[in-house]
């Protein structure tokens, strides 16, 4: 949407209003109708027989709230508000983040995942269920699993900003050079990283007496060895080449300012948490609809692994 060469109170053919524009033409019905409506967030408009007349010129909301895809769309309206609430703090329209901690609500979710307490996800369970006991391999699998979906929706919300020219952001690995600032690795440094990381990925299927192509980051998450083995992967780095991988994080910059009518106020914010929390959850129990034992120590039987996984969902989001 281009609304820089659009003239008011001239009348256009709705061809011609198109490639002003630089919008595509629809074939009328459904689509056209979601198109106009999308128009009408932008200028306000009359339509007298075949033509178009613009009349004024609106700022229009940096994220349609109604309308399109509504999954997840609540992260891409808290991402940008925490943008713009920190480029008014600090005047900084950049801010580095490691997946979603761009606020006090979100940072609590993220430090579960990232530090998950086996023994307080265990009490929970028991003071939630009669009779459920908690496996280390299901608590293990279902931070992995929640972990990764997290990744694949931040990185979908910071690329669909990134498409409305909203924002631009890099991502990668966060390294931590002896006596020097941190920073992102270079194209050399992100190779050898992922090459430390297989060589760890082949000594720990030899320590499980697995073959090599059986081991990937879920199963040693499942066996409770993640930190073992990022400790491993850092200590090869700072033995060798004097830097430590200290996370996998983005660079995000804000490219335009929220207008002031559409900065969320806190009833909003706290809503639109509750419906990425809701979301993920919904999702997480849709998939386990369709549960399957694991090669890799889930002893239990469908039925109950699904019972034991909602159940920790809600010591997780809510």
């Amino acid at each position: 949407m281009n609304t820089d060469e659009l003239k008011l109170n001239k009348p256009y053919k709705y061809i011609d209003l198109c490639k002003t524009l630089s919008e595509p033409q629809t074939q009328g019905g459904r689509n056209r109708k979601l198109q106009l409506e999308r128009w009408a967030t932008y200028f306000e408009f009359e339509k007298k027989g075949q033509t178009y007349i613009v009349s004024k010129l609106k700022n229009p909301p940096l994220i349609n709230r109604t309308g399109g895809s509504q999954k997840f769309k609540s992260l891409k309206l808290l991402l940008i508000d925490e943008l713009n609430f920190r480029n008014k703090l600090s005047g900084s329209m950049k801010m580095i983040l490691n997946q979603i901690k761009i606020d006090n609500n979100f940072k609590l979710i993220a430090d579960k995942l990232n530090a998950p307490n086996f023994e307080l996800a265990e009490n929970y369970l028991q003071a939630n269920s009669n009779y459920l006991k908690l496996e280390k391999s299901i608590f293990n699998s279902l931070v992995m699993e929640i972990n990764q979906k997290l990744k694949e929706v931040f990185s979908s919300a910071l690329n669909s900003l990134q498409k409305q020219g909203l924002i631009s952001f890099e991502e990668g690995y966060f390294i931590e050079p002896k006596l020097l600032a941190n920073r992102f690795a270079t194209a050399a440094e992100t190779k050898l990283i992922k090459s430390i990381k297989k060589e760890e990925l082949k000594q720990l299927a030899v320590e499980y007496g697995l073959p090599a192509e059986k081991v990937n980051y879920f199963v040693v998450a499942v066996k409770n060895d993640s930190q073992k083995f990022y400790n491993r992967v850092n200590e090869t780095l700072l033995k060798n080449y004097s830097f430590s991988c200290l996370s996998y994080r983005y660079s995000i910059e804000l490219t335009k300012q929220l207008n002031p009518e559409n900065q969320l106020i806190i009833e909003e914010k706290a809503q639109l948490i509750d419906e990425f929390k809701t979301n993920l959850k919904d999702y997480f129990e849709v998939k386990f609809n369709k549960p399957s034992n694991s090669e890799w120590g889930e002893p239990l039987n469908a039925e109950t692994q699904k019972e034991i996984k909602k159940i920790l969902l809600d010591f997780f989001f809510d």
